[in-house]
């Protein structure tokens, strides 16, 4: 029965996908797929997986929330990190036990205040895209000064699918190791700040200037106490890494070649080179949350 549902609820969940909004033509081409949809997609499959079985001892759901730390790096030398965000995570997983101490674990989250701080050791035009309060700092050939620092505020959407080992099987504690975590991450929110000597500006959307979809890989271990009949509580420590490029790196860095008249620096020559360096977020999280 409760198969025969799950089913039902994949397989409308598919059909919604692969049809196009302005008709009811199928689509088989994936390149045709918005993104939208491709984690719809991912994340009706993952939950796809945990129904395989009927019997109520092979099938677990959770609820969870992470306080997590996150900080930001560059592949550019001259882009420093330089300070982390405090954020949230709340979501709910699905455990499917194929296996005395492995399970297959599906789980959806919303992601608040990630990302970091980066320090650009040569200045330029970061968020060409951004159309901001103080359009000063995205307008002409160096609005942003060297030794800026950028913060990045972002939320976003997971949809995860990995794989847990218990160490240690008791009645009352359980020990376990997650050797595995993929995750899909959709863009919801993203806000910047300018910082030289003091805040430039702040509260900025650069939404145009991300990455909509990305993908992460990670890990965690932590503990299970039994607290209830079929309740547990569950804790513990998680790292993930995000794969994908944040920026979609249509700025530029500028470097002065010439000063013109000091009084005007519009007659100063710039030489221009495109920021194309990938920028990374890095988390860890304290997982607190129940199992039943």
């Amino acid at each position: 029965m409760c198969e025969r549902q799950a089913g039902n609820v994949l397989s409308r969940g598919l059909k919604w996908i692969l049809k196009r909004k302005s008709n009811q033509k199928w689509i088989f081409a994936p390149a045709e797929m918005n993104r939208n949809r491709i984690l719809c997609l991912i994340t009706l499959a993952a939950w796809g997986f945990l129904p395989f079985s009927g019997h109520a001892q092979s099938l677990k759901l959770g609820l969870y929330s992470e306080p997590v730390m996150t900080w930001m790096s560059s592949t550019d030398k001259e882009i420093k990190t330089r300070g982390n965000n405090l954020g949230l995570r709340m979501g709910v997983s699905g455990e499917y036990l194929f296996h005395t101490r492995w399970a297959l674990v599906a789980s959806t989250n919303l992601s608040i205040n990630q990302g970091g701080s980066l320090l650009y050791q040569t200045g330029g035009n970061f968020w060409l895209e951004s159309e901001l309060k103080a359009p000063n700092y995205n307008l002409g050939q160096k609005p942003v000064p060297d030794n800026s620092r950028l913060t990045y505020q972002v939320q976003f959407w997971e949809a995860g699918l990995g794989l847990k080992y218990r160490l240690e099987r008791h009645e009352e504690k359980n020990y376990y190791l997650e050797p595995l975590k993929m995750g899909i991450h959709k863009l919801l929110k993203a806000r910047g700040a300018i910082h030289k000597d003091g805040l430039l500006t702040g509260g900025e959307n650069i939404l145009p200037d991300l990455q909509k979809i990305s993908f992460s890989i990670g890990g965690g271990l932590g503990q299970e106490r039994r607290i209830g009949r079929n309740t547990w509580l569950s804790a513990g420590i998680c790292y993930q890494w995000y794969l994908s490029d944040l920026t979609r790196n249509h700025g530029f860095k500028t470097r002065i070649v010439s000063q013109g008249n000091q009084g005007d620096p519009n007659h100063d020559i710039y030489t221009r080179l495109p920021e194309n360096s990938k920028t990374f977020i890095h988390s860890l999280s304290l997982r607190l949350g129940f199992v039943f």
